[in-house]
């Protein structure tokens, strides 16, 4: 009898204990997921987009000579969450870029680059499509969020080069932008403004 009742004063010891415990786990606020601004700029030295986040790349990309900030695509993620697959950025010899979820046919010798994002293969809590278009052999891919935008980009290079662009409709979803990217202030001046400017110094020396 003695044991019987220490028995059951053990588990209403116990069942005291567990909700407690389980009030801690509820309480606990899980710490958001990692994400940021998958941003575009355009090189007009190679002609082509570039994608960059984070704080430090960036910044980089906007001191160099040629590149110009155009927008931010949409918020992407640092890791490996459910429902995403990696965007991998590599570049050739000549200095341009391929961006893809799987690797082109078409792509020359490159190298991978220090890029570590991934985005949604799916639609859903809130996430938005990104559409695409590429060059042939695969540089040059511009994301946007506006079919038409990209419509309007593919009919512009065929016009312009005569070379039909490849475009991909939802291509991958990604979380809507938060911020915008801001141009600079002061353009720097365009390569034959600056050799003009130049001779003109030489004259009047």
């Amino acid at each position: 009898m003695g044991r019987h009742l220490a028995f059951v004063a053990t588990l209403a010891c116990c069942s005291s204990v567990l909700p407690a415990q389980d009030k801690l786990k509820d309480g606990d606020e899980k710490e958001p997921p990692a994400r940021v601004d998958l941003i575009r700029f355009y090189d007009t030295k190679l002609n082509e987009h570039i994608y960059s986040y984070g704080d430090g790349e960036p910044q980089a990309w906007r001191e160099r000579d040629g590149i110009q900030g155009e927008t931010v695509v949409g918020r992407v993620a640092l890791t490996n969450e459910k429902g995403t697959t990696p965007l991998f950025r590599a570049v050739r010899k000549d200095g341009k870029h391929y961006f893809y979820l799987v690797k082109p046919t078409t792509a020359q010798e490159f190298k991978l680059e220090e890029f570590h994002v991934y985005v949604w293969t799916k639609a859903g809590d809130g996430r938005v499509p990104i559409h695409a278009c590429v060059l042939p052999d695969a540089v040059d891919l511009f994301l946007d969020t506006d079919l038409k935008k990209v419509n309007e980009f593919t009919t512009g290079t065929l016009k312009g080069i005569g070379v039909k662009r490849k475009t991909f409709s939802r291509m991958f979803y990604v979380y809507p932008a938060e911020t915008e990217e801001k141009p600079k202030v002061e353009a720097k001046p365009k390569a034959d403004e600056k050799a003009k400017a130049d001779g003109k110094k030489g004259t009047n020396k």
